[in-house]
């Protein structure tokens, strides 16, 4: 079945001569024809990489994903939500999501007791993790954080409850590391205890700026 319906939903007359037009009137019985409105009708189902998910699966409002209702073990996330509201996975069946560069912000417990959830591939862009929103993955081991994540810790950690928690903190502890380190530089401090440099020494550990050989 193509993407585009050419049937005009009022009069049911093919539209065979299709105007480079948005929207035009049939020329049968004059009822409005919107392309857009023809091929979203039209779509059933989204086939990526060989994971079958339908359209209907989502509860999308405004670029939030409200509920995601699907069975699919395998899920892409489509490119037009930027949130993933709170418990709009939570419960879920799925084993791997993928979450498009479009999502900034995964809100509380979105994808809270998904018992089957091995893997997610998160956006290269900046994020937002709410409270919990990865809470009590118990299979959870695959995950890369983006460069620039922003996440709460202590009790409302989104990663409590899953085996990944630990691997997480590191990669925030090395991250955050290396930003500090990055810092000191930049002001001319000693990257290893933040002392001051005087002539590429540090008066405090000893550290010694050595130069770069061209």
């Amino acid at each position: 079945m193509p993407l585009l319906d050419l049937t005009c939903r009022s009069c049911g007359a093919k539209l065979s001569d299709m105007p480079d037009r948005d929207r035009f009137f049939c020329p049968f019985c004059g009822a409005l024809y919107v392309k857009e409105q023809s091929i979203v009708q039209n779509i059933t189902n989204i086939t990526c990489d060989s994971v079958q998910v339908s359209i209907a699966d989502f509860e999308i409002r405004s670029g939030t994903l409200i509920k995601y209702n699907g069975s699919a073990s395998d899920v892409v996330v489509p490119d037009t939500v930027s949130i993933i509201g709170s418990q709009a996975f939570s419960g879920s069946a799925v084993q791997t999501v993928k979450i498009p560069d479009s999502v900034h912000t995964i809100e509380a417990y979105a994808f809270s007791d998904c018992s089957a959830l091995r893997k997610v591939d998160l956006p290269s862009s900046p994020l937002k993790i709410g409270n919990r929103a990865f809470f009590r993955c118990r299979v959870l081991k695959e995950m890369q954080l983006p460069a620039e994540v922003t996440l709460p810790y202590g009790e409302n950690y989104p990663f409590l409850g899953t085996p990944i928690a630990e691997a997480i903190n590191r990669q925030a502890e090395i991250q955050q590391e290396q930003e500090l380190r990055d810092f000191r530089i930049l002001n001319n401090l000693c990257p290893d205890c933040g002392g001051m440099l005087f002539f590429g020494r540090c008066t405090q550990c000893g550290y010694r700026k050595t130069k770069k050989r061209r």
